[in-house]
C-alpha cells in the first residue's frame, strides 16, 4: 500500500486513490475499565467490539441492566449509507453474544445518546435530517421505544448530548444554517425538565471552531468540576477527541477551555477517533480503520 505521508505530492495523491478504490473506513468499538479515569491514556488493556465487514459501528454508549453488558450504537450499512441505533450486548471478555437493530426510521439516526431520569430510561439521537430534535423513552429494554417530546423543531442538529447541572437540564449541541459547517457552533439550551420547554442561551454560538465544538460523548465530572468531550474536525471530520473544561455555565454565560485529548494514535491502524463515552467503571470509544473491500464477504477480521 502506498503511504499517504510520503513526501512526493504524486505519491500522497495515488495512496488516497488507492485507498478509497481497494479500502473501505469502518468505525468499530474500544471498551475497557477506565470509565473512572475517562482521561486514562492507556488503551491496551479492554477489547474491540468489531462489526461485519460491510457495516460500522459508531458513536458508543455504553449501559447495563440486569447484570448484562450492552452498548448503544450507530450502525451503518455500507449498502445503504443511512444510519440507524442498534444495541450490542457482549460478556465481560468482550465476546458479542448479539446485537440488533432498536430504533429505525426514515432519516439517518447516531450518536444515541442516554441518560437516565424519574427512573426511566431515556436516549436523545442525533437525527438531523429530520429537522427535529426529538427525545426517546424506553418501554421494554432493550428495543422497544417510544416518542416523548420534541426538544427542538425547524433546525438541523448534529450529536445532541443532554445533562442535569445546577438544577436545570442542559442541552449541548451544534446547528448549522443551510449551507454552513455543521462542525463549527455549538449552541445551548437550558430547560426545567429534559421534557422541555427548552431556552436558547443568550449567547449562542456559545463556541465556534471545528476544533473542540462539537460534542462527542457523555460529560463527566473531576473533582467537581464539568469535562466535555468534542470532536476535532479541523483538518477532517472527527480526527480526535478533544475534553474542555467548562468553566461557566449559567444561564447568562458559557465559557470552557481545552484541558485534554484522544489522539487516533492510541492503537496502530487507528486513523481517527471521535466518541468518548462512560457509564461506571467502563469507558467506551470509537475508532476508524481501513478494511480491504476484497474480503467484504467475510463476516470479521
Amino acid at each position: 500500500m502506498l503511504r499517504e505521508d510520503d513526501p512526493s505530492a504524486v505519491i500522497r495523491l495515488l495512496a488516497k486513490v488507492e485507498r478509497k478504490l481497494l479500502y473501505h473506513h469502518q468505525w468499530f468499538v474500544h471498551m475497557d475499565r477506565h470509565g473512572a479515569d475517562p482521561l486514562c491514556p492507556d488503551f491496551s488493556t479492554g477489547f474491540d467490539l468489531i462489526p461485519p465487514r460491510d457495516r460500522f459501528w459508531a458513536d458508543p454508549f455504553p449501559w447495563f441492566h440486569d447484570e448484562r453488558n450492552f452498548v448503544f450504537v450507530e450502525e451503518l450499512p455500507f449498502s445503504t449509507g443511512k444510519g440507524h441505533i442498534s444495541v450490542i450486548e457482549f460478556d465481560g471478555g468482550g465476546r458479542v453474544e448479539r446485537h440488533l437493530p432498536v430504533l429505525t426510521l426514515p432519516w439517518h439516526l447516531s450518536y444515541p445518546y442516554l441518560f437516565e431520569w424519574d427512573g426511566e430510561l431515556w436516549m436523545l439521537p442525533e437525527a438531523g435530517h429530520s429537522g427535529r430534535l426529538t427525545l426517546y423513552r424506553c418501554k421494554a429494554f432493550p428495543d422497544r421505544w417510544e416518542e416523548a417530546a420534541v426538544l427542538l423543531e425547524g433546525v438541523r442538529t448534529v450529536d445532541p448530548t443532554l445533562i442535569a447541572h445546577d438544577g436545570r437540564w442542559w442541552i449541548f449541541v451544534n446547528i448549522a444554517p443551510v449551507g454552513a459547517r455543521i462542525d463549527d457552533d455549538l449552541h445551548l439550551y437550558f430547560a426545567d425538565s429534559p421534557l422541555g420547554p427548552f431556552q436558547p442561551h443568550p449567547k449562542n454560538p456559545v463556541r465556534t471552531n471545528p476544533v473542540g465544538a462539537r460534542p462527542a460523548g457523555t460529560p463527566f465530572w473531576r473533582d467537581g468540576v464539568l469535562y466535555r468531550p468534542a470532536q476535532d474536525c479541523g483538518v477532517v471530520y472527527g480526527l480526535r477527541t478533544v475534553v474542555n473544561r467548562v468553566t461557566v455555565m449559567t444561564t447568562e454565560a458559557y465559557a470552557e477551555e481545552p484541558f485534554a485529548a484522544i489522539e487516533p494514535g492510541w492503537k496502530p491502524g487507528v486513523l481517527r477517533t471521535h466518541t468518548l463515552s462512560v457509564r461506571g467503571d467502563w469507558r467506551a470509544v470509537d475508532a476508524l480503520r481501513c478494511v480491504p473491500k476484497w474480503l467484504q464477504g467475510r463476516k470479521h477480521v
